[in-house]
């Protein structure tokens, strides 16, 4: 067998967060699963996967209830996500896990915050409902 040659994983985090959080407004606001990583070094691939519990509701009118979650790296999205329920005819609601996925390259070793946010497109989203948790898992790998 012959050596392999880079894609060493040379560091990695990985946070859990389950506060509930909701909000109604159509501004961007934190969910509060972050983590400030700062890789090993310049030129290095970082790799997030998040998993992150939502929920949305209507709020008992009838019609849609949407919300959407972004995952962003130093202030840069790197992914997004809409979840959303409908109904003609009485209260809309949905829970469920979204996966959101980003990479970036390391620019140097100084902290950059990773972060989900989230915001309401119609109704009420919730982040971490009934306190389930929400995950976040980076793994900073050499080119």
């Amino acid at each position: 067998w012959a050596a392999a040659s880079g894609g060493k994983v040379v560091k990695h985090a990985y946070q859990t967060h389950d506060t509930q959080g909701n909000t109604s407004s159509n501004s961007y606001t934190d969910t509060g699963l972050t983590i400030d990583f700062s890789a090993t070094a310049a030129n290095n691939i970082v790799y997030i996967i998040c998993m992150q519990q939502c929920y949305i509701n209507s709020g008992g009118s009838n019609g849609d209830a949407r919300g959407q979650w972004k995952l962003t790296a130093g202030g840069t999205q790197l992914s997004t996500t809409q979840f959303e329920g409908s109904s003609s005819n009485s209260n809309s609601e949905n829970t469920g896990v979204e996966t959101l996925l980003g990479k970036y390259v390391a620019s140097n070793t100084n902290a950059v915050t990773i972060k989900t946010e989230y915001k309401a497109v119609s109704g009420t989203a919730y982040t971490q409902h009934g306190s389930r948790d929400s995950i976040l898992l980076i793994i900073e790998v050499e080119p």
